[in-house]
């Protein structure tokens, strides 16, 4: 993750794109107008708002050296909106589809985060809603701005909703800042700026610049984003502070920052997948080892779909999981659907009638993701997941997503009819690696919290 600046921050808008030349196309027209528009269109943003806001675009943020996957991750977790310059050839780009997923799961549950789709090359959202992944991210709702040829009427057309976002002066919190802020309110109450100091130095980070923060504010958001950048590695930097720093902060408020550092490895535009998936009975594919695993010594039921879910919805607690392995008929799996939201259900022997278990499915007002837990080597079942879609639509349940357990390969999008799956996948053996992760980080919180 990029680094946050304590000063108040700029708007951070987000280029996404297609336009780089490769060398096959130096002589390719279309591909060099695309390239010019795009270099013209942050000019035109940086000339228009020189004050107000930082431009991230690949070509001129990242350096050579740079891990560009992970700094693009970074920007796009970070920025508060989103320009999607989506040219024929930038539709076709897979890199584009997971930032395209990225923008609109933000746009979709952050009130603040603006998100707008420009298409070029005379393309029309309806060209755009003939490709299957772009209907599904239904773009239309954002404001698309199309027939524009140039960057003075990209700039033209964006100009008014950007002049009323700006407006606003003070950038609203993205994701990442909001678990920096939390970390740093941790931080600032628990720990002295003689400590925090020599912990921002041992993490590689520079003294904070002067800014409207007292030092001590400053240093323990410096440290909250040392420590939080790099998700992957997150947790192995939360046990050196552990067990380097003294004198240590409580125990309850320690574990406070471990919720937020234990779910960073799971990749965000995965994480945005579920949380916008927001058609009643979606059902989305997702692999790993410990899908449906209960590992104790992690406090999880389903370990890897806790994660995955905590890295979706961070700020929620309103989570429920219902798990179905009986998978035989839509009827059977939608009564596995009303065991798991009964208010009997830890009460064997008692049930309440078929329409009032209906009634709590369709109240439940977080997030209910539903769990199919195949028998192994079982194919996705399309007519099936056609009927539990079906049901789910004819009840009413807004807040239904069903998670297929596809086991520890993902399988080629051609073997999952009916189902979305949850990119990129877990490499073999992910998931374990961070279990271990996680399972070392509690016992060093024992160990020093005897």
């Amino acid at each position: 993750m990029p680094a946050l600046n304590p000063a108040m921050p700029a708007l951070r808008i987000f280029v996404s794109h297609s336009s780089r030349l490769r060398d096959d196309e130096t002589s390719a027209a279309q591909a060099q107008a695309n390239w010019r528009l795009l270099q013209e269109t942050c000019c035109a943003l940086r000339d228009a708002y020189p004050d107000d806001m930082e431009v991230l675009v690949d070509y001129d943020g990242l350096q050579p050296g740079d891990d560009w996957e992970k700094s693009l991750d970074g920007w796009l977790y970070d920025c508060h909106a989103g320009v999607l310059l989506l040219s024929k050839c930038a539709v076709q780009s897979q890199w584009v589809r997971k930032e395209a997923s990225i923008l609109c799961w933000r746009a979709a549950n952050e009130p603040d985060f603006r998100l707008y789709p420009v298409l070029l090359d005379g393309q029309t959202p309806e060209d755009i809603d003939r490709d299957p992944f772009f209907r599904t991210l239904r773009l239309s709702r954002f404001g698309v701005v199309q027939d524009v040829a140039c960057s003075k009427s990209i700039l033209a057309a964006l100009r008014l909703r950007l002049d009323e976002r700006v407006s606003l002066r003070r950038a609203p919190r993205t994701p990442f800042e909001k678990i920096v802020a939390a970390v740093e309110s941790i931080f600032a109450a628990e720990i002295d700026e003689r400590t925090l100091e020599e912990h921002c130095r041992r993490l590689g980070e520079q003294s904070p610049p002067r800014c409207h923060l007292d030092r001590r504010r400053a240093l323990a958001r410096s440290l909250a984003c040392a420590l939080l950048r790099d998700g992957e590695s997150a947790q192995g930097r939360f046990r050196q502070l552990i067990a380097d720093i003294f004198p240590r902060p409580p125990r309850e408020r320690v574990e406070e920052v471990f919720k937020y550092v234990r779910s960073l490895w799971v990749d965000a535009g995965a994480a945005g997948t579920i949380a916008d998936a927001k058609e009643a009975g979606s059902a989305l594919a997702l692999n790993g080892e410990f899908v449906a695993t209960e590992i104790p010594e992690c406090d999880s039921r389903f370990f890897t779909l806790d994660r995955y879910l905590e890295r979706a919805w961070p700020d929620s607690s309103e989570i429920r999981i219902v798990s179905v392995t009986r998978m035989h008929s839509a009827e059977e799996i939608w009564q596995g659907v009303r065991e798991g939201c009964s208010p009997l259900r830890s009460s064997p022997g008692r049930c309440l009638p078929a329409a009032r278990l209906d009634q709590h499915v369709r109240q439940y007002s977080g997030h209910l993701i539903v769990l199919l837990t195949p028998a192994p080597e079982t194919a996705p079942d399309p007519e099936l997941l056609g009927e539990l879609k079906g049901k789910a639509l004819t009840q009413g349940c807004p807040s239904l997503i069903f998670v297929y357990n596809v086991g520890p390969q993902m399988p080629p999008p051609s073997l999952l009819p009916g189902l979305q799956p949850i990119l990129p996948a877990l490499r073999d053996g992910e998931d374990d690696l961070h279990a271990t992760e996680e399972i070392q980080t509690r016992e060093t919180l024992k160990r020093y919290y005897s």
